[in-house]
């Protein structure tokens, strides 16, 4: 698999792309919405709100990427599963760049690592020799 058939669009169903787009927008505001209100609680666990984005968007976007790949099952689950997670790399850069910077961009990192993370468990195994 080379990158240019990662993002290759030709023959995807945009039904499975437009539900795990939505899945991941979901997942990413919800999670954003939780850590929020434990973040007012008490402001001094920055780092364990952070970690826990970090988990949240890659485990979010894993299952975002398998799921739309597993449902599509024509070998392409790697591109259903990182286009699936640019949901939740546009939320991250709109709202985690703004407020903390390199962190927002780490978090779009590890969503578009989630997904094709997700999508690369759908391929079928090789058997080896």
């Amino acid at each position: 698999m080379n990158l240019k058939s990662l993002f290759n669009m030709r023959d995807l169903n945009y039904w499975l792309l437009a539900s795990g787009l939505g899945l991941s927008a979901v997942w990413m505001i919800i999670t954003l919405i939780i850590l929020l209100q434990f973040l007012i609680d008490d402001l001094n666990a920055i780092g364990t709100v952070q970690l826990i984005l970090m988990a949240s968007v890659f485990v979010g976007n894993f299952v975002t990427g398998w799921i739309t790949g597993k449902l599509a099952s024509d070998l392409r689950g790697p591109t259903y599963g990182v286009v699936s997670s640019m949901a939740s790399v546009i939320v991250s850069l709109f709202v985690l760049v703004p407020a903390g910077g390199i962190f927002g961009i780490l978090t779009a990192l590890v969503a578009l690592a989630g997904g094709f993370n997700g999508g690369i468990l759908t391929l079928p195994r090789v058997p080896r020799d």
